[in-house]
């Protein structure tokens, strides 16, 4: 050890600075409450399959929806559980507006990061305290290897297979990018010259939807990288 000390090729353990330690708590515990919320509406929705009952996508979405899902499941057990429903969206609905958004109002470069169609300000916020100073990174490779989202390779004598992502990383951050890459999906506005859509109908048709929006958001990473490396707004034509 003290030898490779010597020479310079231990290998140095970021720590991040007091301020992107604490957004990261901020949007950690957002996606904490966000977690909380869906297993409630999955274990609705769990009930009402249970019972034979046929449903819309995104019932409990809805005012009209949850009323029907709470007249139809009428009994004190999922009384309760509508009721810690109802009180985890309104701890994230205070969450975001007392600490979330004047939290991205001090944030440029999470600002930045939201010129992309479909990002917003809770998934910029996470985008930005998870990566960090993206200075630290030398290229966008190594920002998507800490993602995790760069495929693993095995190799073997002159053999290589390239399997799955590798998802080392937070996995939070994975999430959040996904996601991103299906909103952008949906708000882009300039669908015919967006390099990212282009990108994914091509590699949609070939190998599926799942690797495809994967592939799309470990593209649109290598993006973000850049945008905040240079302190540029998200351009559609790259």
């Amino acid at each position: 050890l003290a030898m490779l000390l010597k020479a310079d090729m231990l290998p140095e353990s970021h720590v991040p600075d007091k301020e992107i330690r604490d957004a990261r708590r901020d949007v950690r515990e957002r996606l904490l409450m966000k977690k909380t919320s869906t297993a409630l509406k999955n274990h609705i929705y769990a009930e009402l399959l249970r019972r034979g009952i046929e449903y819309k996508e995104g019932l409990l979405g809805t005012k009209t929806g949850r009323k029907w899902a709470k007249e139809t499941l009428a009994e004190p057990r999922l009384e309760q559980t509508f009721n810690l429903l109802e009180a985890a969206e309104t701890a994230i609905s205070e969450y975001n507006q007392e600490r979330l958004k004047p939290a991205f109002e001090r944030n440029e470069k999470a600002q930045l990061i939201a010129t992309i169609p479909g990002v917003g300000y809770y998934s910029s916020m996470t985008i930005s305290a998870e990566l960090g100073d993206v200075s630290r990174f030398p290229d966008s490779d190594k920002i998507v290897s800490y993602a995790g989202l760069n495929p693993g390779v095995y190799q073997s004598g002159p053999h290589e297979e390239h399997r799955s992502i590798t998802k080392t990383g937070p996995a939070s951050l994975r999430w959040v990018l996904v996601e991103a890459a299906r909103m952008h999906l949906m708000h882009c506005r300039n669908k015919r010259d967006c390099k990212l859509c282009l990108f994914y109908k091509r590699l949609q048709k070939k190998r599926g939807d799942k690797i495809a929006i994967v592939a799309m958001a470990a593209k649109m990473l290598r993006i973000i990288y850049w945008m905040l490396r240079l302190n540029k707004t998200y351009q559609s034509q790259g």
